[in-house]
C-alpha cells in the first residue's frame, strides 16, 4: 500500500480531523438514515426488458439471429434495439455523485493539494447494512463493453453493452456498478449471466435493465455465491425461458435488494431464488411470474431475513407466490399479494419455523392464503413456533389457514388474526390464539376439524373468553386461558363457566397477579373471572315447615254448632294466623251426629274447650315443651273425668 493510499485511509477513520496544523480535510461521506435517498424519484425506471420477436414481417423489426450478426459486426445501435422491441426507449441518467460515492479532498491551508474518489461502504443502517468504508483511488470507470471486473472502484455504464454468455463477472471486493438504465444483452450464444460474483464482498449494484437475449439457455440476470455485504437496487430484469430464473442468491450474508422489478414467463422458474443465506432484506421491489410451477419468491434454509413492502403476483398452477422450505425466524411484513391460479399465496414447507407472517394483504388467492405442509419427506419435523398476525385477506378460494399437511403436533400462534375458513392435521395441532389487550387460549391438547366462520367460533374480549365447541367440537379441548387488564380490587376472585362457578378439577386458578389471571379448563363454554357469588337463600319446603312447626303458634277458631238435623250437625273451624302452617291433623273435627239437645250442648261444650285448650297448649308448647306434654296429659284426663260424671247424671236422669 503506497503512502498516499495510507494517508487516505487515516482521513477517512478520522473523518475530518486535522492531522496537523497545516493540513485538513473534508470527508462527503453522510451516513444515510433511512433507505427513501437510496431509490431515485423515477424509481423503477430502469429499461422496461423485452422479449425479442420472432415475426420479421415489420422491416424493422430484427430477429434474435440478425440482433446477433449486427451485434458482431458492431453495427447495432439504440435505435435497432427499440424498433426491433428488443428494449424499451429510455434515457441514460446523467453521472453525478452516487448516494454510495463520495469526495476526499485535503488542504493545506486553503490550498487543495490533493482529492480522491472513494466508496461510502453502503452504511444504511437502518437496512441492517453496517459495513466499513473503503476508499478507492481514482476516478470511476466509463463501461462501454461486458468484461469481468477485476479492481475495486466506481465503474458507470456509458452504452448497451452485449455479453455472448456472462457480461460482468466480478471478480473483486469493493465494487460499484451503476448502469445508469442502460440495459445490458447477455447470454446470446451460450449460458451465462447479466452479473455475477463468487466469494466477493461489499459490491453495489444499480439501474441496471438486463435483457435474457436467448431463452435456450439457464442463466439468471443476477447470479451471487459466497458474498457478504452485498447491495441491489432499482434494477429491471426479464426473462422467458424455462428452467431459469431472475436473481439467484446463494450462501451470502447481509444483502439488501431494494426497489426492483421482476418479471418471469417461463416454466419450472424462479422470479428470486435464495438459498443457504442470512440477514437477507427483500423490499419494495416488483415481482410477477405468469406459468406455471414459477413461485414469484422462493426461499430455502433462509435465516433471520426480512421480506417486506413487495408487490408479488403469480397466474400458473403451482406458482405460490412466496415459497420458504425449512426456513427460520424470517419476518413476512406488509408484501402485496395475487394468486389467480391454483396456487396458495404462502406454501410454508418443510421444517419452516418460527417465522412472523404480519400484516400482509393477500388480495387474491386461487387456493389458500396460508398453506402449511411438512412434505413427505419431512419425518417427524414440526413446523413449530411461526406467527399470524393481522394478515388481510380478500378472495380466497380454498382456506384462509391449511394446516392439513402440516406435522402433527406442532404449534402456530394467531395474534390478533382474524381466520375464516381453516382445517387441521388429522391428528391435531395445538393452536395459540392471542389478542394482547384481552389475552390468550392455548390448548393444552391437539385440536382437529375443519371449519368456517372462525372469527365467530373464538372469541377473546375483556374478561371474556369464548369458544363454541357445539359449532366446531374439534377444539372443546383443554387449555390455558390468560385474561388480561382484569379489575384489580377483587376480594375472592373466581373463575365463571357460563355465568356459573366452576371449580376444580374442571377449572382452575394457577396464577392471579396484578390485573392479569392464568387459568386451566378441561372443556369450552363461555369463561370469566369474577367475584365469589354470595349462597342462595334457603328455602324451607312444608314438610319440613311442618316438621319444625313453622316457627309460630297457631290458633283454631270454630264456629258454634248448628241445629241437630237428621242427627247430624256441623261448624266451621279456622285459624286465627294465616301465614303459619296448621297442622290438619290438630284441626278440631267440623261435623258429628246428635240425637238431643242436651247432648249437643255437652258436646259443644266439651268440644269448645278442648279447641280452646289444644290452641292454648300448642301457643304455649312453643316455650316449654317438656312442661307443655304433662299440662296436656293432665287436662286430657280432667276432661275425660267431667264427660265421665256428666254421662252418669245424664243416665241417672233417664
Amino acid at each position: 500500500m503506497n503512502k498516499k493510499f495510507t494517508l487516505f485511509v487515516i482521513l477517512i477513520l478520522l473523518s475530518g480531523l486535522v492531522l496537523a496544523q497545516e493540513l485538513s480535510v473534508t470527508n462527503f461521506s453522510p451516513v444515510q438514515k433511512d433507505d427513501s435517498a437510496l431509490i431515485p424519484n423515477n424509481s423503477l425506471t430502469a429499461t422496461a426488458i423485452q422479449v425479442p420477436p420472432k415475426d420479421s414481417s415489420n422491416p424493422f423489426i430484427k430477429t434474435p439471429d440478425e440482433i446477433i450478426k449486427l451485434v458482431d459486426s458492431g453495427r447495432i445501435n439504440k435505435k435497432i434495439l427499440v424498433e426491433s422491441k428488443v428494449i424499451g426507449d429510455y434515457e441514460p441518467r446523467e453521472i453525478k455523485e452516487s448516494d454510495f460515492i463520495g469526495t476526499i479532498k485535503v488542504y493545506d491551508g486553503v490550498s487543495l493539494i490533493d482529492s480522491s474518489t472513494y466508496i461510502k461502504g453502503f452504511k444504511v443502517e437502518a437496512l441492517a447494512l453496517k459495513l466499513e468504508q473503503e476508499i478507492i483511488e481514482g476516478s470511476p470507470v466509463l463501461l462501454t463493453e461486458c468484461g469481468p471486473i477485476s479492481e475495486p472502484g466506481v465503474y458507470y455504464l456509458d452504452s448497451v453493452v452485449y455479453g455472448g454468455e456472462t457480461c460482468f463477472e466480478i471478480e473483486s471486493n469493493d465494487v460499484f456498478l451503476d448502469c445508469r438504465n442502460h440495459p445490458i444483452l447477455y447470454s446470446m450464444k451460450g449460458e451465462g449471466n447479466a452479473i455475477s460474483s463468487h466469494g466477493n464482498s461489499r459490491i453495489a449494484i444499480k439501474d441496471c435493465g438486463m435483457v435474457k437475449f436467448s431463452s435456450e439457455f439457464d442463466s439468471p440476470a443476477i447470479s451471487i455465491s459466497a458474498g457478504k455485504e452485498i447491495f441491489i437496487s432499482n434494477n429491471a430484469a426479464k426473462t422467458n425461458s424455462e428452467n431459469s430464473g431472475l436473481l439467484v442468491l446463494n450462501n451470502v450474508k447481509n444483502v439488501l435488494v431494494l426497489g426492483n422489478s421482476f418479471e418471469l414467463s417461463g416454466e419450472n422458474s424462479k422470479a428470486v431464488s435464495i438459498t443457504q443465506a442470512e440477514d437477507i432484506t427483500l423490499k419494495r421491489n416488483k415481482i410477477a411470474t405468469s406459468p406455471d410451477n414459477a413461485p414469484g419468491i422462493f426461499l430455502e434454509e433462509v435465516r433471520k431475513s426480512t421480506i417486506e413492502d413487495n408487490k408479488i403476483s403469480t397466474s400458473g398452477d403451482n406458482s405460490p407466490t412466496i415459497y420458504t422450505l425449512n426456513t427460520r425466524k424470517n419476518d413476512f411484513i406488509d408484501n402485496k399479494i395475487k394468486t389467480s391460479g391454483d396456487s396458495s399465496a404462502f406454501l410454508i414447507f418443510g421444517g419452516s419455523i418460527e417465522n412472523d407472517f404480519r400484516d400482509n394483504h393477500i388480495v387474491e388467492s386461487g387456493k389458500d392464503a396460508f398453506e402449511f405442509s411438512s412434505g413427505s419427506l419431512s419425518g417427524a419435523l414440526q413446523q413449530n413456533g411461526n406467527l399470524l398476525s393481522e394478515n388481510k385477506f380478500g378472495a380466497i378460494e380454498g382456506y384462509t389457514l391449511n394446516l392439513a399437511e402440516t406435522s402433527s403436533l406442532s404449534n402456530i400462534t394467531l395474534l390478533n388474526q382474524a381466520v375464516d375458513t381453516y382445517v387441521f392435521h388429522e391428528d391435531g395441532i395445538f393452536p395459540v390464539i392471542r389478542r394482547p389487550i384481552y389475552g390468550a387460549i392455548a390448548f393444552t391438547e391437539p385440536v382437529t376439524g375443519s371449519g368456517s366462520n372462525a372469527t365467530n367460533i373464538v372469541k377473546l374480549n375483556t374478561n371474556f373468553m369464548q369458544v363454541k365447541s357445539d359449532i366446531a367440537p374439534g377444539l372443546n379441548k383443554p387449555a390455558i386461558v390468560i385474561f388480561n387488564n382484569l379489575p384489580g380490587n377483587m376480594a375472592d376472585p373466581v373463575i365463571l363457566k357460563d355465568g356459573l362457578l366452576c371449580e376444580s378439577p374442571e377449572c382452575e386458578i394457577l396464577s392471579m397477579e396484578n390485573e392479569t389471571a392464568k387459568i386451566s379448563v378441561s372443556e369450552w363454554g363461555s369463561y370469566s373471572v369474577g367475584e365469589r357469588p354470595e349462597e342462595p337463600q334457603q328455602l324451607i319446603v312444608e314438610e319440613e315447615l311442618r316438621r319444625r312447626g313453622g316457627g309460630c303458634s297457631t290458633v283454631w277458631v270454630c264456629d258454634s254448632w248448628n241445629t241437630c238435623e237428621e242427627g247430624q250437625q256441623e261448624r266451621t273451624c279456622v285459624k286465627q294466623n294465616e301465614f303459619c302452617y296448621a297442622d290438619p291433623e290438630l284441626k278440631p273435627v267440623e261435623a258429628q251426629s246428635c240425637t238431643e239437645s242436651e247432648i249437643i250442648e255437652v258436646q259443644d261444650e266439651q268440644q269448645g274447650a278442648i279447641a280452646r285448650i289444644t290452641g292454648a297448649v300448642i301457643g304455649f308448647g312453643r316455650q316449654a315443651p317438656g312442661l307443655a306434654i304433662l299440662i296436656f296429659l293432665g287436662l286430657i284426663a280432667g276432661l275425660y273425668l267431667v264427660v265421665a260424671l256428666a254421662r252418669r247424671r245424664f243416665n241417672l236422669k233417664k
